[in-house]
């Protein structure tokens, strides 16, 4: 009895351990990634690390000094995940009602446009994405935003459509978009922030987002004044630009 108890706290043990050796070396990973040369391997990486919380950016430093070399993809990518997490941070904090995106977007379909033809001519046409919110990790200006659910049971044909489905949702729920991407389409999974502008005039939510934006960069500049600015030599980026 005593040998089986003393067993299995000794593999509770070494499971612990290599948990927490796992998690740095697959930062580690993930920031090499961000170095490579194939673009579909830096999205993805930098899609994945944007799911970290602020207080693993200290972490991700850490990977980041871990590796015999850093590049200047590596810089800036690292740069813009911790201006995002920062300001997500912030936004975090903001409560409202209903599930926000972080896009600009026309009611109108996106075949008012003229950039589809007119089989594909319903959907959201997304102008913008805005840091720190989730449209910036998963979506891209230029996407067309065509239904709503894991198969797009509800079509989304105008910005009126995606606007009463966030309405009636909230922060923190999960949701699946169908997305078209040039002639693709692909289904995105995301969690959706806080609405925290639901109460503001329409001339006064683009303020509110700046606001929380500010506030978040001063934090991210301090974060990577402390810890991320000393792995990238000036004369490096000189050099490199």
């Amino acid at each position: 009895m005593y040998r089986h108890a003393f067993s299995l706290t000794l593999l509770l043990m070494l499971t612990v351990i290599c948990t927490a050796a796992a998690a740095p070396n697959r930062l580690e990973r993930l920031v090499a990634d961000l170095g490579s040369a194939d673009p579909e391997v830096r999205t993805t990486a930098r899609t994945q690390l944007m799911d970290l919380n602020a207080r693993q950016l200290a972490a991700l430093a850490d990977a980041a000094e871990a590796l015999p070399e850093l590049n200047l993809n590596q810089r800036d990518a690292l740069r813009t995940i911790v201006n995002h997490v920062s300001i997500a941070s912030e936004a975090g904090k903001m409560r409202g009602e209903g599930g926000f995106l972080g896009v600009q977007f026309p009611t109108e379909p996106a075949a008012a446009f003229g950039n589809l033809d007119d089989e594909a001519g319903d959907g959201v046409f997304i102008r913008k994405v805005h840091i720190g919110f989730p449209a910036f990790q998963h979506l891209r200006p230029g996407d067309v935003i065509v239904g709503f659910g894991p198969d797009g049971q509800l079509p989304i044909r105008s910005g009126w459509d995606l606007i009463g489905v966030l309405t009636a949702l909230n922060g923190g729920d999960f949701v699946t978009l169908q997305v078209r991407r040039g002639v693709e389409i692909k289904a995105i999974t995301l969690r959706l922030a806080s609405n925290f502008t639901w109460n503001f005039q329409p001339g006064a939510q683009g303020q509110a987002i700046i606001d929380v934006q500010n506030r978040g960069m001063r934090v991210a500049d301090q974060i990577w004044e402390d810890r991320f600015d000393r792995l990238f030599p000036p004369k490096q980026v000189a050099d490199a630009r």
